[in-house]
């Protein structure tokens, strides 16, 4: 497993450059895990990151699936066509990796 993780110490924790963390990852993983946190703030560039981030790892057939994700997180990301763009089946609030991934 490759885990890359944020912390903030001022207690805004904003979301990560996400084209940065995708370009970070081995090319060997396929399927990319994105655990979000109730209090991550996904402000309009995030969204604008995230999506282009998408784009990187669609184009080179890696899947990512949104996991922990907060009803208001969902919204935004659903408002901005990102849930289309990922696929709904890829976004689940808690901890439901498992069942995404048919284990």
């Amino acid at each position: 497993m490759f885990r890359v993780t944020y912390t903030r110490k001022d207690g805004v924790h904003r979301a990560p450059n996400f084209g940065m963390w995708i370009d970070r990852l081995p090319e060997s993983k396929r399927i990319i895990v994105l655990v979000l946190t109730p209090v991550m703030q996904l402000d309009a560039n995030a969204v604008l990151d995230l999506s282009s981030a998408v784009e990187k790892l669609q184009a080179k057939h890696r899947r990512l699936i949104v996991s922990g994700i907060a009803p208001a997180q969902y919204r935004k990301l659903d408002h901005e066509g990102l849930v289309d763009k990922i696929g709904a089946e890829n976004i689940l609030s808690g901890s439901g990796v498992r069942h995404c991934l048919g284990g």
